[in-house]
């Protein structure tokens, strides 16, 4: 017997006993104790999940030992079918000479089919473009030790017994629980010893003689094909659960965001929706124009990048839940949903519309409000002109009257403008209405007034020059104010 066919028969023998020990069996010999066929269901019910109705518990005679092997080998050559494979002996071959062992060349094999379908293919990618499970299975170790220094897998022999292979998928998968980068590629039987006693210490199963590994001169293929898919069943499970985690992280990061943005996002809807400016000044408005341009220069640009950053992870999380075959993301609640944020998002645009046309509304109502002033501020200052021409001396208190209440009107309208910022153009403007107020009073009732001079300026620059002249039957009256206004203009 050669040494690889010698590691070939012990690393299986360990595999079978690994199993069967959950039932309390163990085999001394494959070739001897399998040949009644109670280990051999045992250790396929183990394996597979699946249970015989009825088997020959304590086979006594020939033919129910046959009767064993014929049920096992029909469940194995059902899946081997399916693989396009064909069992090449039945029962009767397996059980061999009465008295003596089962071909070892069978049971090897059966063994390999068994290993095969619920190690190696265990570990295997759904719908995978590899043509082999040796193929696909050495793809993937060479995919997760690629980085790292000292190894290069490219064969289930000689690639492993330096140890560093093992000790690279370890610490792969788990680099707290080995310092790789301290491993000299040159103490193969210590680092397999490394790899050995951390592999038991994660619950990975020995059933490779890994220190004869480290000195064979002919290396096992399937020995060491078994004991690294059974790595890569346990190394898998860290994997599935750290992926797991990760999709776990995604959808909570993915929500809390959602929710912040969504918040931030009604936080705004609701200020730029509380704007009014009805009874607003100018300054007011001011403000609430250079308040929007900051938003709209500083935190619309944010949320639209949060909006961005947040849609791309979400694509992202679907691309990563459907290539682990995930169930599709549902948000815990409504609001969190993608199609809420855009509805937000698309009602914070209209809401800012609203601010800023509510804006130009208030704007141009201001605008308007101080046209209408400055015309009545005109239109007092030219009645002011020519009634202080052209008044009726006999009812100098009507005019008066008059003249007042005009006056009265259009300081109503100043009054609605005081406090407001334009109010400081509207004042420049009233000032010439009261002059031009003083300055007929003293056209008609002769009394001098401080603002004279300031008025007669205003008048000659409005009409021209100042009367002269009373109108008729007020010669008095405008002799004194024809002397006075002399003395004003000097």
């Amino acid at each position: 017997m050669s040494s690889s066919e010698e590691q070939e028969i012990n690393t299986f023998t360990k595999w079978v006993n690994l199993h069967l020990k959950k039932r309390d069996m163990q085999v001394e010999s494959i070739f001897t104790d399998f040949r009644d066929g109670v280990k051999l269901i045992n250790l396929y019910e183990q394996i597979s999940g699946f249970s015989f109705d009825k088997y020959n518990k304590n086979p006594r005679i020939k033919v129910q030992s046959v009767e064993n092997l014929r049920q096992v080998l029909l469940k194995i050559q059902e899946f081997m079918e399916s693989a396009g494979l064909k069992l090449q002996y039945g029962a009767e071959q397996l059980y061999g000479e009465e008295g003596g062992e089962s071909d070892r060349v069978q049971i090897l094999g059966l063994l390999w089919v068994l290993i095969s379908k619920y190690v190696i293919a265990d570990g295997a990618e759904e719908d995978s473009e590899y043509k082999s499970l040796k193929q696909e299975l050495l793809a993937w170790c060479r995919e997760n030790t690629q980085e790292y220094d000292n190894v290069d897998i490219t064969n289930f022999t000689t690639s492993w017994q330096n140890g560093l292979g093992f000790c690279a998928l370890i610490h792969h998968f788990l680099p707290e629980k080995l310092d790789y980068h301290s491993l000299n590629p040159e103490n193969n039987l210590e680092n397999i010893q490394l790899a050995t006693t951390t592999a038991e210490s994660i619950g990975i199963d020995n059933v490779l003689d890994m220190e004869e590994l480290a000195t064979a001169e002919q290396v096992n293929e399937r020995s060491v094909m078994t004991q690294v898919a059974l790595y890569r069943q346990h190394l898998k499970s860290y994997a599935d659960k750290a992926k797991a985690e990760k999709l776990e992280k995604q959808v909570r990061e993915y929500e809390y965001n959602a929710r912040s943005l969504a918040d931030a996002l009604q936080k705004q809807i609701d200020d730029f929706n509380g704007q009014t400016f009805e009874d607003k000044t100018n300054k007011d408005v001011e403000l609430a124009q250079n308040s929007l341009f900051d938003y709209r220069s500083g935190a619309r640009g944010t949320l639209a990048s949060q909006k961005t950053v947040l849609d791309c992870d979400y694509i992202q999380m679907r691309k990563d839940r459907a290539k682990g075959n995930v169930d599709a993301y549902e948000p815990s609640s409504e609001d969190l949903s993608p199609g809420n944020v855009d509805n937000l998002f698309a009602e914070l645009m209209n809401a800012e519309s609203g601010v800023q046309q509510r804006i130009r509304e208030r704007q141009n109502a201001l605008q308007e409000t101080v046209e209408a002033y400055n015309n009545a501020a005109n239109e007092y200052i030219t009645y002011a002109s020519d009634k202080a021409q052209n008044f009726d001396a006999e009812n100098a208190d009507g005019e008066l009257n008059e003249v007042d209440e005009r006056f009265n009107a259009v300081q109503e309208q100043f009054e609605a403008l005081r406090g407001d910022e334009l109010s400081r153009y509207a004042t420049v403007a009233f000032e010439r209405v009261t002059q031009a107020r003083d300055f007929v009073h003293f056209a008609i009732t002769g009394e001098y007034n401080e603002t004279l001079q300031s008025v007669v300026s205003l008048v000659q620059n409005e009409r021209g020059s100042v009367p002269d002249a009373a109108p008729e039957g007020e010669e008095a009256s405008a002799e004194e104010g024809s002397s006075n206004e002399d003395t004003l203009v000097g």
